[in-house]
């Protein structure tokens, strides 16, 4: 692969790790506050703060289980997430794909892992017999939005767009911004994250996206811009969406982190995680498929990891917040978060 398909795959600024052994995600990019453009334009440059997949419906009964607990000892999660179907003849990773649910949320064809954080129309169950509401948080890939899936966002009400990307991959692919919303960029890789691994192979990929995820809850930048997104979140006025450039690492890791404040299982959680793949189906295949004519299957198997959603990653950040205390401590100890915004976001969580 080259390194402009590791970009690609990964939506991060990568060394060549299969040669140098080390990923620089951003290293030179600055840490920063949130910065805000209005509603109803296009972001820019100028931001400176800051091969099938398998159909088959996962279940608590996947080669290879274990649970994790997060809080939750009676909920059903998983590790592994390499049981089923190969993507391509012959390779060894797989992505698992829970069933899409019936959700109230339109699919937008320019932005296909866009989705409501509740999950279907009843939403995932959490703490105290509650529910998720539905409507007010989302979730997503890139907005590089057409006019037609603008139009439909605009109509949600949604009043802030969250970008959790790094302003280098802004540049190369700013949000259109949906009229009615403001746009806020907060980047949860601050300054960057140093990741070592080698990504010619689909193992060496899967030690990256694990290591990277651990980051996410562990790095000091990571920790403040978390802090800033939640607290900003408690604050606004209406619905919000949030996104990174695939919508699974640095949107997974939010939208488990806000599931787990309400509550929300682990196995919940983790089906959340793992319908990226569901969402982003056609994406993975068309992607695989092309590396694999370019560079050769055993590029592509390198490259899934990369694509998906597997269910150690989502796991090792878990279980990295379970280090620190639970999610309780780790938002009032780690993230230095006061009740009050805990209780705010809780509550527009819940809310019916």
């Amino acid at each position: 692969m080259t390194l402009t398909r590791r970009e690609l795959l990964l939506g991060l600024p990568l060394a060549a790790l299969g040669l140098a052994g080390m990923a620089a995600c951003g290293a030179t990019e600055m840490a920063g506050s949130a910065s805000e453009m209005p509603a109803g334009g296009t972001t820019g440059g100028t931001t400176t703060a800051a091969a099938q997949v398998s159909d088959t419906a996962l279940t608590p009964q996947l080669t290879g289980a274990t649970p994790i607990t997060n809080g939750d000892p009676g909920a059903q999660a998983w590790a592994g997430a390499r049981q089923g179907p190969a993507l391509l003849t012959g390779q060894a990773a797989v992505l698992p794909t829970p069933p899409i649910p019936d959700s109230a949320a339109p699919r937008l064809a320019s932005a296909d892992n866009f989705r409501d954080l509740a999950g279907g129309r009843t939403g995932y169950a959490a703490a105290g017999g509650a529910t998720i509401a539905t409507g007010v948080f989302y979730r997503s890939n890139e907005l590089t939005l057409s006019p037609e899936d603008s139009a439909t966002l605009s109509g949600l009400g949604i009043t802030r767009i969250y970008d959790l990307r790094l302003p280098s991959q802004i540049a190369k692919h700013p949000d259109v911004v949906p009229g009615g919303a403001t746009y806020v960029n907060v980047s949860l890789f601050g300054k960057g994250i140093d990741l070592e691994g080698n990504d010619s192979t689909a193992t060496g990929s899967q030690q990256i996206l694990e290591e990277m995820n651990v980051a996410l809850v562990e790095e000091t930048a990571s920790q403040q811009a978390m802090a800033q997104l939640l607290t900003d979140m408690a604050a606004a006025p209406g619905p919000v969406l949030f996104h990174c450039t695939q919508g699974k690492d640095r949107t997974g890791w939010t939208a488990a982190l806000l599931l787990s404040i309400a509550g929300v299982s682990s196995g919940d959680i983790m089906t959340d995680y793992l319908l990226t793949n569901s969402y982003t189906a056609a994406d993975i295949q068309h992607e695989t498929d092309k590396v694999a004519s370019e560079d050769g299957a055993a590029a592509a198997a390198a490259a899934i990891p990369m694509l998906g959603a597997e269910a150690d990653f989502i796991k090792a950040a878990l279980q990295r917040m379970e280090q620190y205390g639970g999610v309780e401590t780790y938002l009032t100890s780690v993230l230095g978060l006061d009740d009050s915004v805990i209780d705010a976001v809780r509550g527009k969580l819940t809310a019916s």
